[in-house]
């Protein structure tokens, strides 16, 4: 190997080693804001249109009980809502949201679509099903329910989660039914 050559693949390897022992710059994600006003948003659904739903455990409500501190605070603040190209419309509105000691919000948490317009939504209970005894209508007939909605703002109650467990439950000393989350099967059932 003559010596220019020789020298240049040196060179090359320098150049080489040089460009692979540099710093990469570290590059973060791009975040961009979709959607803003939400109230205790959990769940979130693609829709094929490119539409997203968002299960928002709302913020309670005025009707309270209990001692201050550990007081629970009922109303019908829930809601599902569609976000397409930055518009957020709330399409099924005034569903059971409960605040707890001022901190832990109850309500609707999660979202699955069967089409781009209808969804189950699973509501939180956080307790026993027979607590939900004493609260008023609606509020009573949705906590610790799966719901099937439409865009058009109707649902209907289709299982009542929490009175499966109580019927059925795994834990032997108590009953605390919190329902989470919901999917669909590719039948969209």
């Amino acid at each position: 190997m003559s010596r220019f050559r020789r020298d240049l693949s040196i060179m090359g390897a320098a150049v080489l080693v040089a460009a692979l022992a540099a710093p990469v710059a570290a590059q973060g994600p791009t975040v961009e804001v979709v959607a803003e006003g939400l109230n205790a948003p959990r769940g979130v659904a693609i829709a094929t249109d490119g539409s997203i739903y968002v299960a928002e455990a709302g913020t309670g409500g005025d009707q309270c009980m209990g001692e201050e501190g550990e007081q629970v605070c009922m109303g019908l603040s829930g809601s599902i809502a569609r976000i397409t190209d930055g518009t957020t419309t709330r399409v099924l509105s005034d569903l059971h949201s409960l605040i707890i000691g001022g901190v832990e919000i109850v309500g609707p948490s999660d979202v699955a679509l069967i089409d781009d317009d209808t969804f189950y939504t699973v509501i939180n209970l956080g307790g026993d099903p027979a607590e939900r005894e004493g609260a008023p209508e609606p509020n009573k007939s949705m906590a610790g329910w799966l719901l099937r909605g439409s865009s058009d703002g109707t649902y209907e109650a289709v299982a009542d989660i929490a009175a499966f467990e109580a019927a059925n439950n795994p834990e032997p000393t108590m009953v605390d039914s919190n329902p989470q989350s919901v999917t669909t099967s590719d039948a969209g059932s």
